[in-house]
């Protein structure tokens, strides 16, 4: 009998191809839903070499993807990461996927009350909530037309 190995996936690849659907997705919902914000959000290239997080944009927001086979929930050395490489003035935002499943967004619960209260960032980290990812872009364009009108 011959031994065939299964194709090994290239994580690096997978999370490229990951970070590739998450600009694109977004692209086209800010076009969609609020033109007048002129927001493009790229891939942070140079991640690998300086670190950081993984989509750029929107510089009040670390955005970190993760793309892996099987699982459920994210998981917290995710959300550790992605709260240390942002900076102390922004709010992280973790974006998962698992096979076969949706994507799904963790963010600090206490991001939604952000432009009514003066909430220190790094108390912004401590509580989560998870939604889908077309439940967190709606969030989204509502907090960033709330911050164009102040």
């Amino acid at each position: 009998m011959i031994y065939i190995p299964k194709k090994m996936t290239n994580s690096r690849n997978k999370g490229a191809t990951k970070e590739r659907w998450v600009v694109n997705a977004m692209n086209d919902y800010f076009d969609n839903h609020c033109p007048h914000l002129n927001i493009k959000m790229t891939r942070n290239l140079d991640q690998t070499r300086d670190g950081g997080y993984d989509i750029l944009g929107l510089d009040e927001f670390a955005i970190e993807i993760k793309h892996y086979a099987k699982g459920c929930h994210h998981r917290k050395e995710w959300w550790d990461q992605v709260c240390t490489a942002a900076s102390d003035h922004q709010i992280p935002v973790l974006i998962y996927k698992y096979n076969y499943q949706p994507e799904r967004v963790v963010v600090p619960i206490d991001w939604f009350f952000a432009t009514q209260f003066e909430i220190p960032k790094p108390q912004l980290r401590e509580h989560t909530a998870v939604m889908e990812f077309e439940s967190f872009l709606w969030f989204l364009v509502c907090y960033l037309e709330m911050k164009n009108e102040q």
